[in-house]
């Protein structure tokens, strides 16, 4: 079979390569419902989980500290999970996207929308002596 857990906290996802040679035509991947942009997005997700996982468990079983090395990590992880909600799923909006952006101007390592997206919600990752100063920070959409 394709995917599905395993063990609890592993998946298996196709690759891109099985992905495109599968039975859909090309008018359907090529039309108006972006079925290889979206596609691309979940393969893509799927990769950056397993990345931010990895690195999540580097990181720790490191003990090394170095909050600043695996923000930046995550951080750029967080940002491209983003890009692609915004660019191959089209599940932002114009209010989340100024969002990140602020949450990236204000010093976040990372920011993404999240929940189902369309409207809702943003995180953003920051470092503890930056917690407080970004929970109220200002927006140009907020005012």
């Amino acid at each position: 079979g394709g995917g599905g857990l395993r063990g609890g906290s592993r998946f298996r996802t196709q690759s891109q390569q099985q992905v495109q040679g599968s039975r859909l035509s090309q008018r359907a991947l090529d039309g108006p419902f972006h079925v290889k942009k979206r596609a691309r997005h979940v393969i893509s997700e799927a990769h950056r989980v397993r990345e931010f996982c990895q690195e999540c468990s580097r990181h720790s079983s490191s003990g090394d500290g170095g909050e600043q090395d695996i923000l930046t990590l995550l951080g750029a992880v967080t940002i491209r999970s983003h890009e692609s909600c915004r660019d191959d799923y089209s599940c932002s909006c114009k209010e989340l996207d100024e969002l990140v952006d602020c949450f990236l101007h204000a010093g976040a390592a990372g920011a993404r929308m999240t929940g189902a997206g369309w409207g809702g919600c943003a995180v953003a990752l920051v470092d503890s002596a930056m917690q407080e100063e970004v929970r109220y920070f200002d927006c140009a959409f907020c005012e």
